[in-house]
């Protein structure tokens, strides 16, 4: 079960012909300096609910020039819960990456909506401008006991280990696998 999601959803090159100087939606959080002149402008996370659930989702813009907005919107990237989001509960519904992926982009469509993005611009918007950015899966097996449970997830750790961080060869890079406590 995918239970959160992170995609980025490039919205460069998407225009409403009949609304062109529109934007896309955003805010931005501005830097002060102590006489009150903006220094820096940066994207600012949008908090948005859910309308089947009232779960949070975030929304982030980002800009084709990382360091400023000078540069152009590029796209938002969506972090969801989709179990949250779309049902409320992890254990009745049993979400697939596809599935996820699709519900965080209606989630986002439904925001953007919300912001006043145009409806033209924001139904264009599909499966082919997403990016997958991270998925977190979760796997709910029933188990007769706690200790049953505890040794599953003992055995699956060191398989684990065995299978992804034998072959890890960048050590700058984090192994795949690691014991969260």
């Amino acid at each position: 079960m995918c239970d959160s999601i992170t995609i980025r959803v490039v919205v460069d090159g998407i225009v409403d012909d009949g609304l062109k100087n529109r934007p896309w939606p955003i805010r931005v959080d501005s830097i002060y300096d102590q006489h009150g002149e903006i220094v820096a402008v940066k994207p600012a996370i949008i908090n948005e609910v859910s309308p089947l659930t009232g779960a949070k989702f975030y929304i982030r813009p980002f800009f084709d020039n990382k360091n400023s907005l000078i540069g152009k919107l590029a796209g938002y990237e969506i972090s969801v819960n989709p179990p949250a989001c779309m049902i409320g509960n992890n254990a009745l519904i049993h979400i697939r990456v596809y599935l996820a992926i699709m519900c965080s982009l209606q989630l986002l469509k439904f925001a953007l909506l919300k912001l006043d993005a145009s409806a033209r611009a924001v139904r264009q918007i599909s499966v082919k401008h997403v990016t997958v950015e991270s998925i977190t899966m979760t796997y709910l097996i029933p188990f007769d006991s706690y200790e049953e449970a505890l040794e599953a997830e003992r055995q699956l750790e060191e398989h684990a280990r065995a299978i992804l961080n034998t072959n890890h060869r960048n050590p700058k890079a984090p192994k795949p696998v690691v014991t969260v406590e």
